[in-house]
């Protein structure tokens, strides 16, 4: 159980499914919040 709720289903190719086969699930994550446009803006009107 999850916060009170029933368990999630497990459906093909999820991470619930992995985990629930006894694998571990892992996940990606990337964070850039560099605002490129903006940021090659003022590097040209620096320049």
């Amino acid at each position: 159980m999850r916060f009170g709720q029933e368990p999630a289903e497990g459906r093909a190719g999820t991470d619930v499914e992995a985990v629930r086969n006894g694998f571990v699930s892992i996940t990606p994550l990337h964070l850039d919040l560099t605002a490129y446009e903006v940021r090659d803006r003022l590097a040209k009107a620096l320049a």
